[in-house]
């Protein structure tokens, strides 16, 4: 993401905690509540100073781990799929590397705007898993072939259309498979690269299949 904080200094984008202080004029929350908040870099450290507007009160039944997990993950999701993605009622998503962090955000913020989601991931207990938070189909990324297999899974759950969004925080290979089931007017909305290749599209495919590529850094809509 660019950012080179001067070292040293504590990695981490999302807490939960105890405010110990408040700056003059602070109105979100006092000393002794319960927050949870996020920050560009700190958050792994044992206190950390954060604006106020990015600091959140908690409901008393939350857990601090929960607190700290839903933060970027669940902000990444939404605006992935309304903001960049610009879903429709009806429309069909599909979420690659869908039991991680971002991954399960998705899933659910997706389904609670009525949207299909087709769910990909690389072994069955993230299968199961994905299916718990409200995956409606699964496709499967640790077979022989992926870029034919993938293509024929997603064709089998969903139609020979595609799929309307999709939502990748993967990269590599499975970006490359997926790419081959976007729908005509579909949105590929880019949020990472967890396999560790960063993935190049041919632009004529763009163009023939008239779809978007997206990039998505939601600290920056943060901030």
């Amino acid at each position: 993401y660019q950012i080179l904080p001067k070292l040293p200094f504590s990695p981490g984008k999302d807490l939960a905690g105890v405010v110990a202080a408040v700056g003059t004029g602070v109105t979100t929350c006092k000393p002794g509540d319960r927050v949870a908040a996020q920050i560009e870099y700190g958050a792994y450290a044992q206190r950390c100073v954060v604006s106020q507007q990015s600091c959140y009160l908690m409901p008393e039944t939350m857990s601090f781990t929960d607190g700290a997990a839903m933060g970027i993950a669940y902000a990444t999701a939404h605006f992935a799929i309304v903001e960049r993605g610009q879903y429709q009622p009806g429309e069909t998503v599909l979420i690659n590397g869908a039991a991680g962090g971002v991954g399960i955000a998705t899933i659910e913020v997706a389904k609670a705007l009525g949207a299909t989601v087709v769910a990909s991931v690389s072994n069955a207990e993230k299968a199961a898993l994905a299916k718990k938070h409200g995956a409606d189909h699964i496709v499967r990324t640790d077979v022989p072939d992926l870029r034919d297999a993938f293509r024929d899974q997603v064709y089998a759950a969903v139609g020979k259309r595609g799929v309307d969004i999709i939502v990748d925080p993967v990269g590599g290979n499975v970006f490359d498979a997926s790419l081959r089931v976007i729908a005509w007017a579909g949105r590929i909305i880019i949020v990472g690269f967890a396999e560790g290749r960063i993935p190049e599209i041919k632009a004529g495919l763009l163009l023939v299949k008239n779809i978007s590529l997206i990039g998505l850094q939601y600290s920056a809509y943060r901030d």
